[in-house]
């Protein structure tokens, strides 16, 4: 299946947002998370495809001595990519609709009995790597079908009102933005985050994957109505790269200032 730019950037972010909003999930919406994590994947053709060619084996046998036991038992992931996809995509079908289930052998992981934290725990150490496969083969495959020079575009912001893109082959795409004073303010806060981002030594892959973030916050934001839940995203993985860097770094404090201007789009 062959995707355009906009496709892939579109099912990349869509991704991210189903696959954090079910790691982060609250334990009485653990099973409707999840649910809805399946269904997205099960939907998006290229994604249930990474899913079918990595499944080796059926593991099914080795989640009932975990689960229906009591005791200490945890779930033991396999060493090769392939068996760590397979098997933990298998697992959450087998814990899918079943609330009390999840949480059951959540709790395995959490030396205290606070139920919220023993399901983060488990979604950090089990579920995490499935995830992380799976946005390393939408990275790669960028990298297959040439989408791969956004980060390495220089951006200008050289005419009030309108962003520039200029990619490794120098090609220039315009594109103009609402006159408006918050919007404006956004692009010279984004530019200079920007600038700076490159200078940080921080891996790549969190680097594109807030500037993805940030593009489609832009486009949200040159919107009569932008949508809140694609902007607080964006603010959400600017305080990240600040945690990251640490307190007093300039990429924090560009990075408060990059919030400000992000919340003044959708006051």
């Amino acid at each position: 299946m062959r995707l355009s730019e906009s496709e892939y950037n579109k099912l990349s972010l869509k991704f991210r947002r189903i696959a954090s909003r079910f790691l982060e999930t609250s334990e009485q919406d653990v099973s409707d998370n999840l649910e809805r994590f399946l269904l997205f994947i099960q939907e998006e053709e290229v994604i249930f495809r990474f899913i079918l060619e990595n499944r080796v084996g059926d593991f099914s046998s080795q989640f009932i001595p975990v689960v229906e036991n009591e005791g200490n038992q945890k779930f033991r992931l396999p060493l090769s990519k392939e068996s760590e996809v397979s098997y933990i995509y298998q697992l959450l079908e087998y814990l899918s609709g079943d609330n009390d289930k999840y949480i059951k052998v959540s709790m395995r992981f959490s030396d205290t009995s606070d139920v919220q934290e023993a399901v983060k725990n488990f979604n950090l150490r089990i579920i995490k790597p499935l995830i992380d496969h799976i946005i390393d083969y939408l990275e790669e495959l960028k990298i297959d079908m040439g989408f791969d020079k956004k980060y390495g575009s220089q951006v200008n912001f050289r005419v009030k009102g309108q962003v520039n893109y200029a990619d490794r082959e120098g090609t220039v795409v315009a594109q103009q933005n609402y006159n408006d004073g918050n919007v404006n303010e956004l692009i010279k806060v984004m530019e200079n985050y920007f600038q700076q981002l490159k200078k940080e030594e921080i891996p790549n892959d969190k680097k594109e994957e807030t500037v993805e973030f940030l593009e489609a916050a832009v486009e949200e934001a040159q919107k009569d109505k932008p949508r809140k839940f694609i902007v607080n995203e964006a603010i959400t993985k600017v305080k990240n790269m600040g945690e990251l860097a640490g307190a007093g770094t300039a990429i924090y404090g560009l990075g408060e200032q990059l919030v400000q201007a992000l919340q003044g789009v959708i006051v």
